[in-house]
């Protein structure tokens, strides 16, 4: 599948860009950097140092041979001691800038890998419901584990072939004037036919992005152990391959496609930059021949004519290099000033210190980014401490996305929600959340130790960890695992014990659990329990919701006996709320849905065909 679409090459390189990026270098370790600085500067100053150097040499042994002499033996072996001990020096330097580098480097690469970890992190969910959002983050993470810290090395080496250029530039004009405008002139051409070849592979790689997504996306099917056994039973493999080298073969074909136009601008370039060259040596020739320079000073103009267009190269390699990882920093930059979607009311106001915290919703609706239709109505609810609420309703009918407004992942779209009648928006959302534990249906499964994938880092609740354990009837898990709650779970790492869905879910209870916020929400918590585990868990939700509010979404409406009430959802509004007794003699949606799934059980209720049987039997 090729890619579509004209090339964007944005953020042009500027020095404000480059202070930038040296910015984060600085940060990062400030002493490195100034020693990385300290070193460019004394390795700028040795080649012209063995320029004059060697200047003396030629001159030394010119005049050695005119007017034999010990004084001019042992100038011109001074001399070359002299060089000597500025070549070694320039090792010296060099291999320490290399070291410091090295060592900078890594520093730089971790802190900017970490500052978009902490960005993503710190995003709300909205901003993971676009696909435009994935492709940011995929730029962002794909660049700045090495970008950063090679665009500040060849800043450092851009500016340190400038400071030799600048002085074997002084020394040619002060030899022959002519032969520096020659040799700058021509590098312009080289300059810009590098210029645009960047431009065209950012353009590349930039359009490229949601393809290249995808591509790592099939790699991770065929290396996820968790999806292993569906890839085998439908056999997949060999479909995903075919999608996989239908891609990377059109970008072989693009890829070639750029480098036979940029080797084609840059030959061009190349030969007219080394034309010049030899016109400007051939000049100094000349000079010579006319009488007009010794032949020391012409070693030395020949010599510093080379230097020049050697580091007149590297100038050109280090600031073609620099607007290319401009272009593509230009993305973690743009990464690092997403904001949050979520609405804040100033003044914002700290957490109330009641004792029991209750939470409203009043007229709430709520659209999901870029959808037609809102998926929740006019919803008004209150929860009230100590209080059991059951939520349910058929699959579409927004009670997860309530739960997210509940959690504060997302602000409503219309109405308010307030928490001991203040506004949720005037609270700092991490505060906020804090007063809230969920399980979630899609329940994380973290391969780390079974402490820490209770505990999460919070080591305030460890003395809670045991009784949380017990309370999601993990005691018998933990009794059978090898090192108790400090043996790694899941396959990914060495001794991981791999464990049971239901197990996987009861993790997930307890992980909620020994946080002992205010608000507990359960969505759909015994998905994965069988029916023992099931009747123990929500039979101790009656204890555990002492002193607080909690809220569990079901579709095994047999659980839903233990809530003080059951609040009924239907394509988005409530519909029905009351407890079940109330709401069966009701005969509304509640009791409809309660029928159905006790009608497999009942014996005096005639089965009827459902609308999907038909179907299924053209499917036998």
């Amino acid at each position: 599948m090729a890619s579509t679409g004209r090339p964007r090459t944005q953020a042009p390189l500027t020095l404000a860009f480059v202070w930038r990026v040296l910015r984060l270098v600085w940060n990062t370790d400030p002493p490195g950097t100034l020693l990385a600085a300290v070193l460019l500067v004394v390795g700028a100053c040795i080649p012209t140092g063995l320029l004059w150097a060697s200047k003396g040499v030629v001159d030394g042994v010119a005049a050695g041979i005119a007017r034999p002499s010990e004084e001019n033996l042992y100038r011109v072996l001074g001399w070359i001691g002299l060089m000597a001990l500025l070549a070694i020096s320039r090792e010296l330097f060099q291999a320490l800038a290399e070291y410091v580098n090295d060592g900078l480097g890594r520093k730089v690469e971790a802190q900017a890998t970490l500052s978009v970890l902490a960005k993503a992190a710190s995003l709300d969910l909205a901003h993971f419901d676009t696909p435009h959002f994935y492709d940011q983050l995929e730029k962002a993470t794909r660049e700045v584990g090495f970008r950063p810290m090679v665009l500040y090395r060849e800043t450092l080496r851009g500016m340190q072939s400038l400071a030799t250029l600048v002085a074997q530039g002084v020394l040619v004009v002060g030899l022959f004037p002519a032969a520096l405008a020659i040799v700058l002139l021509a590098c312009i051409p080289e300059m810009r036919f590098q210029f645009r070849g960047v431009a065209r592979k950012f353009g590349l790689m930039d359009m490229r992005s949601p393809s290249g997504r995808r591509l790592a996306y099939y790699q991770g099917i065929l290396t996820d152990g968790t999806l292993a056994k569906e890839m085998r039973v439908f056999g997949v493999a060999p479909w995903l391959l075919e999608h996989m080298r239908e891609r990377l073969k059109t970008f072989l074909t693009e890829d070639r496609a750029l480098a036979s136009q940029n080797a084609r601008l840059g030959l061009g370039g190349r030969v007219l930059s080394r034309v010049a060259y030899y016109g400007a040596y051939g000049a100094l020739a000349l000079e010579a021949l006319g009488g007009r320079m010794s032949l020391g000073t012409l070693t030395m103009g020949v010599a510093a004519l080379q230097t020049l267009q050697i580091h007149l190269s590297s100038v050109l390699m280090s600031l073609s290099s620099a607007f290319e990882h401009n272009l593509f920093l230009s993305r973690y930059f743009e990464f690092l000033r997403l904001q949050p979607t979520l609405q804040d009311r100033a003044p914002r106001v700290p957490l109330p210190r009641d004792i029991h915290h209750e939470v409203e919703l009043r007229q709430v609706g709520f659209r999901y980014p870029g959808a037609e239709q809102p998926t929740l109505h006019d919803i008004n609810l209150r929860l009230r401490p100590g209080e059991v609420v059951s939520i349910v309703g058929e699959n579409g009918s927004g009670k997860t996305t309530l739960v997210k407004l509940l959690a504060r992942l997302y602000d409503p779209s219309e109405g308010v929600m307030t928490l001991n009648g203040t506004d949720l928006r005037q609270f700092d959302p991490d505060e906020y959340r804090s007063l809230v534990s969920v399980v979630w249906q899609d329940f994380a499964r973290f391969e780390l130790t079974l402490r820490d994938n209770v505990l999460l880092g919070n080591e305030a609740r460890a003395d809670q960890l045991e009784a949380a354990l017990h309370a999601a009837g993990l005691d018998d898990v933990v009794a059978g695992l090898p090192h108790g709650v400090n043996t790694m779970l899941g396959r990914a790492f060495e001794d991981g014990v791999q464990l049971s869905s239901g197990q996987w879910q009861r993790i997930a209870v307890a992980r909620a659990f020994v946080r002992a916020a205010p608000l507990l929400i359960l969505d759909e918590p015994s998905s994965a329990l069988d029916a023992r585990q099931e009747h123990d868990l929500f039979h101790r939700l009656r204890e555990l919701g002492r002193g607080r509010a909690v809220v569990f979404i079901t579709h095994r409406l047999s659980s839903t006996r233990v809530a003080d009430r059951i609040v009924v959802l239907d394509k988005g509004r409530i519909v029905e709320q009351g407890d079940h007794e109330s709401l069966l003699r009701a005969e509304g949606t509640y009791a409809r849905l309660f029928r159905l799934q006790a009608s497999p059980y009942v014996d005096d209720l005639e089965p009827r065909e459902t609308p999907a049987e038909p179907m299924l039997r053209t499917l036998g």
